[in-house]
């Protein structure tokens, strides 16, 4: 458990530190941030989260079919998501009914093996989760700062909506998972057309949203259960 904890905290600074190239030498707010998202809110953004995951999904199942058939599908960067690895570690930690999955024996394994001869269950539960609250909160930290830049930088063709997709690589993806990014900015493109920017900015920001709460949720129901 401790093990997931330290993850998630990691993961909060890693999140964190990749928005700092996005935010230096800007005087946007995150308030300024958030207001442009507000803004875009509608009775629409529930109706696009629905296209969005409808023509993601089927487009996802299919990717992942074809890795069966083509190994190198699955190779990516950084051979994880770093947005989405520490939630990975906690759906996994609370399935394995809160006992850290076997892993190599990493410098964070053992502070989290030292820290567990000290702390109790209550205590363990108690940090898992605060580190969760401060990952979930600076992931939507870091949705109000790169999706504003993303809409505004990668909207406008196809083209553009192609090279953002594969840039997440360098957030860890792999390779097939650019083919079901590349199908979402398309989406984006035409709320964006449609809509206007702000629309687009919302529809996006509320559906990396709904991804990590969903994660977030299936871990508290694991727990729970």
């Amino acid at each position: 458990m401790l093990g997931a904890t330290l993850g998630l905290l990691t993961g909060a600074l890693t999140v964190l530190a990749a928005t700092v190239p996005f935010t230096r030498g800007d005087s946007a707010s995150i308030r300024d941030r958030f207001s442009v998202v507000r803004a875009g809110l509608s009775k629409r953004t529930a109706a696009y989260l629905v296209v969005v995951a409808s023509v993601v999904a089927p487009v996802a199942y299919a990717a992942v079919r074809v890795t069966a058939y083509i190994p190198m599908l699955e190779w990516g960067l950084l051979g994880e998501n770093v947005f989405t690895a520490p939630l990975n570690t906690l759906v996994e930690t609370a399935a394995a009914d809160g006992s850290q999955p076997d892993t190599a024996g990493t410098a964070a394994d053992n502070t989290a093996m030292m820290l567990g001869d000290v702390l109790s269950a209550p205590a363990e539960l108690v940090l898992l989760a605060a580190a969760t609250v401060a990952f979930a909160a600076a992931l939507q930290y870091a949705f109000a700062v790169l999706v504003i830049d993303e809409e505004e930088l990668w909207r406008g063709s196809y083209a553009k909506v192609a090279v953002w997709a594969v840039l997440h690589m360098f957030a860890g993806i792999p390779l097939y998972a650019v083919i079901p990014l590349f199908s979402a900015g398309v989406v984006y493109e035409q709320i964006h057309r449609r809509d206007g920017f702000e629309a687009a900015v919302a529809a996006h920001y509320a559906m990396n949203s709904v991804v990590i709460w969903f994660l977030l949720a299936t871990a508290a129901l694991l727990f729970l259960l």
